[in-house]
């Protein structure tokens, strides 16, 4: 099992933190208003319930139905356990438990069992199917059933290399989901995929502790023996406190860089978006005469006071244009240069292929080998055939497909990513009239479910400075916006795995911790403590942040331990005591965190 990393801080910085002072961290304003009744608990991850054993099997019958159901099936098409042992026909499980009120996940124990199951699907169409395997298991499916969505059980591995290998599996494969076990659930592993456009399911014991973290590492799916517990969790989250929570925090891209400053589409504006916290950046390509890659978002620019496109002049010509702001045309070759030279940090880039010249993929698979820089990007694109082609040369390349409003709706929308094999990158315009009950919240809520369940993440399109916070409240994945500082905004709750403290927290007390911002600037929040767990001098907790506005963001499970007195009545192994407002200075790993004795009221 694989633990969560902490940063840490020296044990000296820690001797000086006495009183601990309440510093809160801006965040997102929330269009919200609850009266003051518990949290919204938005965009919540889809609910799986897995067939483990008989119990998991009866559970289906008691209490709230599962999103989804995930049945393992043999070659006889036996639903069967983790022990091996059969549970039912998957006719009958599916036809008696499944149909109409959860959507089917099927994981076939090997060749003959897809075999069987695709002669099934073809007599007898399962709706909504979806089927989970490795690699070799999702190639022989894509051939044998190609209507079913496809979910990669990705093997557990840690660094950015190995992940980039499962990510380019799954991509290879065709899968939209990737599957990884609790221990393997990193914050920082989930977010490495969903920034890819993929959507993370988390496979847990059902335990507490497990769903916490599922739920934490900002994961689209927790997977349980019981969906009961995983429900169960979700109202004691919605129970804690006030305002809006997430498990997790959006990707923000900024919309041809940050054009507050710059011309779009420059180098300059690309490198600025990183620096105040952009994590991705959207940018338009087109080829040149000469065979070159330009960034420019229109077809047409004005030459010699022509309208002429931008692919019938050579880079020569184009860099004779100076744009509104000074700046020059810059070639996709600048760009990478300034990724390799670290000039963007972290930020990935999503590359719109504009129109539909084929050469200009072939250039572009050239640039991504030439500068190695093929973990850095995802490609959309209006045309299928330029993400078909894009499959063909960077196969392990994450796509989406952009959909406008009037190809927004729900089936079609569907059925257009299934096409490519990509994600789904939508218009904010397509919600209105396709989603919802006729409210823009109902709308956010009715797609963000209607897509998680599929296995789809949301990535949306394109965002101001007024409606990006409610892109954010209502949990969008990914926001493309014209408005991306999103510095000083929180961005990941900073906790270790065990946290000593000189007095257990109860249920709903408040404690501060730390938190990191989209800038990297780390901050104080006030945090409240949902008990899972007590027992032996300690608790298991997990902690929502509490704003003061704006949207809170949840940890995994941690684990909360009363530390011993120690005798020199200091030092780094103990717990400092009671300071300021009455609150508890906590050892948070070797970083501290303040416990403020609030009850909730």
């Amino acid at each position: 099992m694989f633990k969560r990393i902490a940063a840490a801080v020296c044990c000296a910085a820690l001797l000086a933190v006495i009183p601990c002072s309440a510093v809160y961290a801006e965040t997102f304003a929330a269009n919200t208003d609850n009266g003051g009744s518990g949290s919204d608990f938005n965009a919540k991850p889809t609910v799986v319930t897995r067939l483990a054993d008989a119990e998991s099997l009866a559970s289906l019958e008691a209490g709230q139905a599962p999103n989804v159901v995930w049945m393992e099936v043999d070659a006889s098409l036996q639903v069967v356990s983790d022990a091996g042992e059969p549970l039912g026909s998957f006719a009958e499980i599916y036809a008696q438990e499944v149909s109409g009120v959860s959507l089917p996940v099927v994981e076939p124990q090997g060749a003959a069992a897809v075999t069987a199951l695709g002669a099934f699907v073809e007599e007898t169409p399962v709706a909504d199917l979806a089927v989970a395997g490795d690699a070799g298991i999702l190639m022989q499916v894509r051939s044998e059933i190609p209507s079913a969505r496809l979910y990669y059980t990705a093997a557990a591995v840690e660094g950015d290399a190995l992940l980039q290998t499962q990510l380019g599996l799954a991509n290879t494969a065709g899968a939209q989901v990737v599957v990884i076990e609790s221990g393997a659930a990193e914050r920082e592993a989930v977010a490495y995929y969903q920034a890819r456009f993929k959507s993370v399911w988390v496979l847990t014991d059902g335990s507490a502790g497990q769903i916490a973290d599922a739920v934490g590492s900002g994961a689209y799916g927790v997977i349980a023996p019981d969906a009961q517990p995983v429900y169960a969790l979700y109202d004691r989250i919605e129970g804690a406190g006030e305002g809006t929570v997430l498990s997790r925090a959006p990707f923000i891209a900024a919309h041809r860089g940050y054009v507050g400053i710059h011309d779009e589409n420059t180098v300059g504006a690309i490198e600025d978006a990183a620096n105040i916290g952009a994590t991705h950046a959207e940018i338009d390509i087109y080829r040149t005469a000469d065979n070159q890659i330009v960034l420019h978002h229109d077809t047409n620019v004005n030459y010699n006071g022509a309208s002429v496109p931008v692919s019938s002049l050579t880079l020569a010509q184009l860099q004779t244009i100076e744009l509104s702001g000074g700046d020059r045309i810059p070639t996709l070759d600048e760009v990478f240069s300034s990724m390799n030279a670290g000039n963007l940090g972290d930020m990935l880039l999503i590359i719109e292929f504009k129109g539909q010249d084929a050469q200009l993929v072939n250039l572009f698979a050239q640039k991504v080998n030439e500068y190695n820089v093929l973990p850095r990007v995802v490609v959309i694109s209006f045309f299928p055939d330029q993400l078909l082609r894009v499959r063909a040369q960077l196969p392990t390349v994450s796509t989406s497909y952009l959909l406008n409003a009037t190809d927004g709706a729900a089936e079609r929308a569907l059925s257009m990513a299934k096409s490519v094999d990509g994600g789904i990158d939508i218009t904010k315009a397509a919600l209105t009239g396709n989603y919802g009950s006729g409210t823009t919240e109902s709308a956010y809520a009715d797609y963000f479910r209607t897509m998680a369940d599929r296995g789809y993440s949301s990535w949306m399109w394109t965002y101001e400075t007024l409606d990006t916070p409610l892109a954010i409240t209502n949990g969008v994945t990914g926001i493309t916006t014209n408005d991306p500082n999103a510095g000083n905004q929180i961005a990941s709750l900073n906790v270790s795995d065990v946290l000593e403290v000189s007095e257990l927290p109860a249920d709903g007390d408040i404690i501060e911790i730390s938190a990191t911002t989209y800038r990297g600037e780390t901050r104080t929040v006030s945090a409240r403590v949902i008990l899972l767990g007590e027992g032996n001098g300690e608790v298991q907790a997990m902690l929502a942040a509490q704003p003061e506005s704006g949207v809170g963001l949840l940890t995994g499970s941690v684990t909360i331990r009363a530390a011993k007195p120690s005798s020199d009545g200091g030092g780094c192994s103990s717990a400092v005591g009671f300071a300021g407002l009455g609150g508890a200075i906590l050892l948070v790993g070797a970083a501290a965190a303040c416990l403020l004795r609030r009850r909730a009221k």
